[in-house]
């Protein structure tokens, strides 16, 4: 059996939206979503991943998808 197999899915999406989230803090904008929204679709349930991607979306000015989602990850 392959050891990725014994990880929970959570963990991916943990994983992926904690190196969205460092590329944001460091500004790489265009490559924060690739990221955060892999950990949505592991995870729809993980509202850090949602706030994130908001977040990298304000920061590019995108401010009525960034309220978009933003508001997704609070359901």
């Amino acid at each position: 059996m392959h050891l990725l197999y014994c990880v929970p899915r959570s963990t991916y999406s943990e994983a992926h939206n904690n190196i969205g989230m460092q590329l944001n803090q460091s500004g790489r904008f265009d490559e924060v979503s690739e990221y955060l929204k892999k950990a949505t679709k592991l995870d729809g349930l993980f509202a850090p991943a949602y706030y994130g991607v908001s977040l990298a979306l304000y920061s590019m000015g995108d401010n009525v998808n960034a309220a978009f989602a933003y508001k997704k990850g609070r359901h």
